[in-house]
């Protein structure tokens, strides 16, 4: 028998009581479809766990409100992570939800005590499930969430992708090959490319894309041609230094996010490059950051509003045991079309 726990969750009684969680809902608001005899087993395992539902209506008397907490692995490197986390928390809000704002951290992932540890301090607070932004999580690391029974739902986190885990992102894929295609649609051919870590699925994923629009136009995208970082303005302003160096420098070069793009710029008017006369300059994402330049900046759009919108309604969704729309979420991108592209001089 379990010991009872002051965090149970509506997963850690589906999993006592051997059912999905859609069943294991059916059981707690009284609905049919369900045998008496996997009833009564749900009903034991909500008492051995001390089991207490939760609602986030605030017209039910005596009700209390869901809480969650949303794990990031940085907030400060790129537009990208406030924008994302001021829509979740006004989502959350908007369902009298109450947010939880962590740093991933280190954690041991060799030493099992010290990731089961993490993962109960996940719990903190009375959080009832977790949000994932961009965390590179190992399989232990997920199973110990598994294992305190704290729904798990990732946004842009890759290693999510294969353990089972819900997860939402954008359609990196597509994204990457519309900034070669319009590159491409204005003449031009020596392209660079400036693109994320080589672990990283969505980088990966955006280099795909791009290569792939190459190749369906008779190009090649040779390896000198593609400078690897990390998603913020240093690694633009690095790999702009980088390319614009070489004898016979690109005219062209899509970055992995708005802020590199910005560094990359940042690194062309020192060289006394002009954009987009001398270079045209491709970001990705398309915050606000995208708008406050000079030229503003050709981007592709990713529905971060959306993701972050359907990040807690999903996790809300998990908590309540309800099953999600979809295991993975991948949405539309579009390419935003500016002042930092020209046809080729």
């Amino acid at each position: 028998m379990a010991m009872p726990s002051s965090h149970a969750t509506l997963t850690l009684v589906a999993r006592q009581a051997k059912v999905s969680l859609a069943t294991a809902s059916k059981v707690l608001n009284g609905r049919s479809g369900v045998s008496e005899e996997t009833r009564e087993r749900v009903r034991r395992a909500m008492r051995e766990l001390g089991y207490r539902p939760t609602t986030t209506r605030a017209d039910v008397p005596g009700s209390t409100v869901t809480r969650i907490t949303v794990i990031t692995s940085e907030i400060d490197s790129s537009m990208y992570y406030p924008e994302v986390l001021q829509t979740m928390l006004q989502t959350a809000d908007e369902h009298d939800m109450q947010v939880i704002i962590r740093l991933v951290g280190e954690v041991d992932t060799e030493d099992p005590d010290a990731v089961n540890a993490w993962a109960q301090s996940l719990l903190g607070g009375g959080s009832q499930g977790a949000v994932f932004i961009t965390c590179n999580l190992t399989e232990q690391q997920i199973r110990a969430c598994e294992k305190v029974g704290l729904p798990l739902v990732g946004i842009d986190c890759y290693t999510l992708l294969d353990a089972g885990i819900t997860s939402i992102s954008a359609n990196n894929f597509s994204g990457g090959y519309a900034a070669a295609q319009h590159l491409m649609s204005l003449g031009h051919t020596r392209i660079g490319l400036i693109i994320g870590s080589q672990t990283s699925t969505f980088a990966r994923e955006r280099a795909y894309g791009f290569r792939a629009a190459l190749l369906d136009r008779g190009h090649t995208l040779p390896e000198e041609m593609v400078f690897h970082g990390h998603f913020n303005f240093e690694t633009g302003a690095l790999g702009g230094d980088y390319f614009l160096s070489m004898d016979e420098p690109p005219t062209a070069i899509a970055a992995n996010c708005d802020s590199a793009a910005v560094g990359l710029m940042d690194s062309a008017r020192k060289l006394g490059v002009r954009i987009p006369q001398d270079l045209s300059i491709v970001g990705f994402d398309d915050t606000k950051l995208s708008q406050w330049t000079t030229p503003q900046l050709t981007t592709v759009n990713q529905p971060l509003a959306e993701i972050a919108r359907m990040g807690i309604r999903t996790i809300r969704k998990l908590i309540r045991g309800e099953e999600p729309d979809s295991a993975h979420v991948q949405l539309a991108t579009r390419l935003v079309v500016r002042g930092s592209t020209a046809p080729i001089g």
